[in-house]
C-alpha cells in the first residue's frame, strides 16, 4: 500500500512533470518492484514482464502532463499495465486457437480417410466445405473437438470459458452443419449433451 508521499517525492514529482530524466528514474524504482510482482500474478514470463512493465512506464512518461500527484503517478501506471498485462494474454490465447484457413489440408487425415467408405467421404467433404460457413470460433471449435481429439473441458481451458458454453456451440455448430447436408444421407455425427460435462 502506498503512503503519504515525502518532501524527497514531491521533489521528484515536479522533476518529473517538467519532463526531467531524474524524476522517472526516481519513481521507476520506487514504483518497479511492487508493480512487478503484480505483473508476474498475469504472466509468468520473467522477460515479458520486464518489457510490459518498461512499456507501462513509458506510456505514463507520454501522459505526464495529465498526472497530478505520485499517487496518481502510480494508479496510472498500474492501469497502463493492466492493460497490457490483459493484451498480451488475449495474444497469447489466440496463438493457441486452431487456424482452420485452409480446411482441405488441416481438417483431413490421410490414415483416417482409407477406412471410411464412398459416401462417407462424400458427407465428410461436404462438412469440410461447409466448415468456413461457420463463424471462426465456432469453426475452431469443431477442428479441435473431431480432428484433435479434445473433450469440451479441454477446448473451454483454451478459451477461457465454461464447458457447457463449448458444448452449446459445438451442438448449433453440428445441427447447422447437418442442415447443409441433403436429407437422404444423414451425418453421423454424435451431438455432445450438455449436461455430461
Amino acid at each position: 500500500m502506498l503512503t503519504e508521499p515525502d518532501q524527497n517525492e514531491n521533489i521528484h514529482f515536479r522533476d518529473f512533470k517538467t519532463g526531467r530524466e531524474e524524476g522517472f528514474t526516481f519513481f521507476y524504482n520506487l514504483y518497479y518492484p511492487l508493480l512487478a510482482r503484480l505483473a508476474q500474478h498475469h504472466i509468468e514470463n520473467n522477460p515479458v514482464v520486464e518489457e510490459v512493465l518498461h512499456d507501462a512506464f513509458l506510456e505514463t512518461w507520454a501522459q505526464r502532463h495529465l498526472i497530478r500527484s505520485p499517487k496518481h503517478l502510480y494508479s496510472v501506471t498500474r492501469l497502463c499495465l493492466k492493460w497490457r498485462c490483459l493484451h498480451y494474454k488475449q495474444q497469447k490465447l489466440k496463438e493457441k486457437l486452431v487456424y482452420c484457413g485452409n480446411i482441405d489440408e488441416s481438417f483431413t487425415d490421410a490414415s483416417s480417410e482409407n477406412k471410411l467408405y464412398n459416401d462417407d467421404k462424400y458427407l465428410l467433404n461436404l462438412v469440410y466445405k461447409a466448415l468456413p460457413l461457420l463463424t471462426p470460433a465456432k469453426a475452431n471449435i469443431v477442428v479441435l473437438y473431431f480432428r484433435d481429439g479434445l473433450s469440451c473441458k479441454e477446448i473451454a481451458r483454451r478459451y477461457s470459458v465454461s464447458s457447457q458454453r463449448i458444448a452449446k456451440q459445438l451442438n448449433d455448430s453440428i445441427h447447422f452443419l447437418k442442415s447443409l447436408v441433403p436429407k437422404k444421407k444423414a451425418v453421423a455425427i454424435r451431438v455432445v449433451p450438455a449436461k455430461r460435462i
